[in-house]
């Protein structure tokens, strides 16, 4: 196929070098197509590559970081109340249980307290 290729071209009376010339308007073309492609990306919400300065991004990351460095202190000291709220909870609850059962003792008729 490369060869017919060349064939091709070399029937056209041009070298293969000079079918495409690097020129000022390749080049502004290509950057065209980039920009054009960027955008297009933008449109579809692609990922787009930036080889710009990353250092912006960088520093939202940072604050990114430290933002969930505290959102998670802050969620691990709710858990922490929460934990021991439950477990005040249950020590109530089972205060509360030895009571009922100290009641329903009490309770029981007496010829039940005898056999047992």
């Amino acid at each position: 196929m490369e060869q017919d290729a060349t064939t091709a071209i070399e029937a056209l009376g041009q070298t293969e070098t000079s079918v495409i010339p690097e020129t000022a308007e390749t080049n502004d073309i290509a950057a065209a197509f980039a920009t054009l492609g960027a955008e297009l990306k933008g449109i579809l919400r692609l990922p787009v590559e930036e080889r710009g300065n990353t250092e912006p991004h960088q520093h939202d990351t940072e604050r990114q970081g430290a933002d969930l460095t505290e959102r998670i202190a802050q969620l691990a000291a709710e858990l922490a109340a929460v934990r021991a709220t439950a477990e005040k909870a249950r020590a109530e609850c089972a205060a509360l249980a030895e009571r009922l059962a100290a009641i329903a003792e009490a309770r029981r008729p007496w010829w039940r307290r005898l056999m047992g």
